[in-house]
């Protein structure tokens, strides 16, 4: 994350400890989500990557307005960028898009967007013209409004694309004295600039290698752990990427190994804490529900996002019944392409194992979804349980990945367990081989064969959260809320 050195210098001495220091995201009315909620990040343990001072400010009246002083401020702020580069816990940018600052080419546009909080308040966009442009100069003079509280703002060109990072309000104390000075003018970082000053620490290069995707120490929303599942999580990155855009989530039937219920509708969950709102919207489909009724099911699942649009579902087969769920199913994704255009859409089709949507109906209501996935290109499609001896008609194999859960990975909990607590910090802390091989054969002896995944979550969250934290710190994403009483 990119902000000013000037918002956070102030903590950079302070004993932190986990969690003490959080980056929260979309505090916007029109996100939908309420104030003192979103998506909330603790910051890494080596946090501050890089950054550059403040440098001196421009205080005299109009000083910004008369070549000869404005020229020797830009020659006193030379080399002092005022930025700061923090690394968040995980991989955010994974969920939420990045920008690479190696691509910035342009320091000085004709106008520009600036997307900041001014006074404290929610998400704002103001637009200005630029003066004083010259190219490879220091700072970018602009005239869109901002105030106390828009430091770190990103700024926009008039084709939509990052220039400069916003820093600094001028303000004149006097009024002006004749109309040709500017009684206010508003400076940014040009981002060429600040790629230039990561580049020559040898940093900028570090920030544009994207990190595996993975759940923070292991766990979902800081508590929740994740057993195994290496394979699925390495696939939905393939998938977010964009290098395919179906996935097929199977259990692999046919090795014997005596496990039942190996997990794979935990397979949602994972992906709905990896890919979290407001970015990002879950549609799920249970099989079972397609078949019995896909009418109610089409209605509920819009009505969580276009409430006003449940009217324009055909209500009844007015033709067969495979045309008239392809019909239900169009005027369905219509909405979804309409109202979600700018979020990436998953749509989840769960219980395919037990319910099997091989009739003409079901192939209808999957052939509508692969037509849609092949026009939007913020769709993907995650088809959950679906064997993988069934072939589907009409799919391009070329857009599938496949990720299976293998029994023969589920035969040793103690081995999982130990994978698990190497994640969550054991593996920087002194445990001895016996030490975690009791612990394994403790939980492997809980674990058992029926559901020994969801056996083991069970367990963990309940009795070995709360001193996995004590032991290794917190980790993950919170709800501050939720820990003022702690």
């Amino acid at each position: 994350m990119l902000t000013n050195f000037h918002v956070i210098k102030d903590m950079i001495d302070l004993p932190l400890e986990p969690g003490d220091l959080q980056i929260r995201f979309d505090y916007s009315a029109t996100t939908g989500i309420e104030e003192g909620k979103g998506a909330v990040f603790d910051v890494a343990e080596d946090w501050l990557i890089a950054h550059s001072e403040t440098g001196p400010k421009l205080e005299e009246d109009y000083a910004w307005d008369k070549l000869a002083k404005r020229r020797a401020w830009l020659r006193a702020v030379d080399g002092f960028w005022d930025y700061a580069a923090i690394r968040l816990t995980g991989a955010p940018g994974l969920q939420r898009g990045w920008f690479d600052l190696a691509r910035v080419t342009q320091d000085v546009p004709n106008g520009v967007w600036i997307l900041h909080h001014p006074g404290s308040e929610e998400h704002t966009i103001t637009g200005g013209k630029v003066v004083y442009g010259q190219p490879r100069q220091q700072r970018l003079f602009h005239q869109a409004t901002t105030a106390r509280g828009s430091s770190g703002g990103l700024a926009l060109d008039q084709n939509g694309q990052p220039v400069a990072l916003h820093y600094l309000g001028l303000e004149a104390l006097t009024p002006p004295p004749d109309a040709r000075h500017h009684p206010a003018l508003n400076v940014a970082v040009p981002l060429t600039a600040v790629a230039a000053d990561l580049a020559a620490k040898e940093v900028l290069g570090k920030l544009a290698e994207i990190p595996g995707l993975s759940p923070v120490g292991g766990c979902l929303d800081g508590r929740r752990p994740v057993f195994g599942r290496a394979d699925y999580i390495a696939a939905l990155e393939q998938l977010w990427k964009g290098d395919r855009r179906i996935l097929r989530v199977h259990v692999e039937s046919h090795e014997e190994v005596a496990v039942t219920r190996p997990g794979k509708s935990f397979s949602v969950e994972i992906l709905r804490a990896l890919f979290a709102a407001p970015e990002h919207h879950h549609i799920v489909f249970r099989a079972g529900d397609v078949q019995v009724d896909a009418y109610r099911m089409a209605c509920d699942t819009l009505a969580s996002f276009a409430p006003d649009a449940v009217a324009s579902l055909p209500e009844a087969p007015d033709t067969t019944t495979p045309a008239y769920v392809k019909r239900l199913v169009s005027k369905f994704m219509q909405q979804v392409s309409d109202r979600l255009g700018d979020r990436m859409v998953w749509i989840l089709l769960d219980d395919l194992d037990r319910h099997d949507l091989s009739d003409a109906s079901g192939r209808e209501f999957l052939s509508t979804l692969y037509e849609q996935i092949g026009r939007q290109d913020n769709l993907r499609l995650v088809l959950i349980g679906l064997r993988e001896d069934i072939q589907i008609n009409g799919l391009d194999p070329q857009l599938v990945l496949h990720s299976a859960i293998r029994l023969s990975d589920l035969s040793d909990p103690g081995q999982i367990f130990r994978e698990w607590l190497n994640m969550r910090g054991a593996r920087d802390k002194p445990f001895d081989e016996t030490s975690l091989r009791f612990l394994s054969s403790i939980i492997a002896s809980l674990a058992g064969s029926e559901a020994p995944l969801e056996r083991m979550s069970d367990f963990v969250e309940t009795h070995v959260a709360g001193a996995a934290d004590a032991l290794f710190g917190r980790v993950g994403a919170r709800d501050p809320q939720g820990l003022e009483g702690e």
